[in-house]
């Protein structure tokens, strides 16, 4: 396939050439292709993505400002490190929109958005007993993401999906490679969620969904994870 062919086709999911490129370099950074601390070479990502170099320059001036990167001076652009602090904070946030939320539209759930709920953790438990631990984890993130859109409002839904791509995508993508077991414990946490939702019950389904959250951000494994790459790159 040639260098011209290769960024047509990803550019038809976006409106410019520039924003293909900034969404492919965020999502290797997002994903962990590429690792916190680890430098960006801008003619490699140029030569992978089959552009220039100026939409990939770009590229590097709107993560820094998103803060997925740091650019340093006459050293070049790399990764933005991992934090506790941040990982913490982001999730109380998490907690406080999804919670709020979900007390917002469950008493308004339709016979079909309940099964679309369904639909999702069913697909999420396939992927489990099929191993694919990562697969599952974007059902289960999708379920999360349909009630915030559920709730209807736009600056909430906007300021979470936000908050999930930008800067906790990254912390649970580590917690799903690098901590054994993980995905089967996010697996019961949903399992209670959902059996509260479908009961309708608005307290019980509040509650479970506070314990997961809370249960990833008190996880020493995962915060553990995290200080090894603080203290790594300091």
């Amino acid at each position: 396939m040639t260098r011209t062919n290769r960024s047509s086709d990803t550019v038809l999911k976006y409106q410019t050439l520039n924003d293909a490129v900034y969404e492919a370099i965020r999502k290797k950074i997002a994903d962990l292709v590429v690792r916190p601390e680890e430098q960006l070479i801008e003619h490699q990502l140029a030569e992978e993505l089959g552009v220039s170099k100026s939409p990939v320059r770009e590229a590097f001036r709107r993560l820094e400002k998103t803060g997925f990167v740091r650019v340093i001076p006459f050293k070049g652009c790399f990764v933005s490190p991992l934090s506790v602090k941040e990982f913490k904070d982001a999730l109380e946030l998490r907690e406080m929109l999804e919670t709020y939320c979900l007390t917002v539209c469950l008493p308004r759930f339709t016979d079909e958005q309940l099964r679309e709920i369904e639909k999702l953790e069913e697909a999420a438990e396939k992927k489990l007993q099929k191993g694919n631990r990562h697969a599952a984890s974007e059902f289960h993130m999708k379920i999360h993401l349909l009630i915030v859109e559920m709730a209807g409002n736009e600056i909430i839904r906007k300021t979470h999906a936000d908050l999930i791509e930008n800067t906790l995508k990254r912390y649970l993508m580590l917690a799903l490679q690098e901590v054994s077991n993980q995905a089967e414990t996010w697996r019961g946490h949903h399992r209670k969620i959902f059996t509260a939702i479908k009961r309708r019950n608005v307290e019980d389904a509040v509650d479970a969904l506070r314990e997961h959250i809370r249960g990833v951000m008190d996880d020493g494994s995962i915060v553990e994870k995290i200080r090894r790459y603080e203290k790594e790159n300091r």
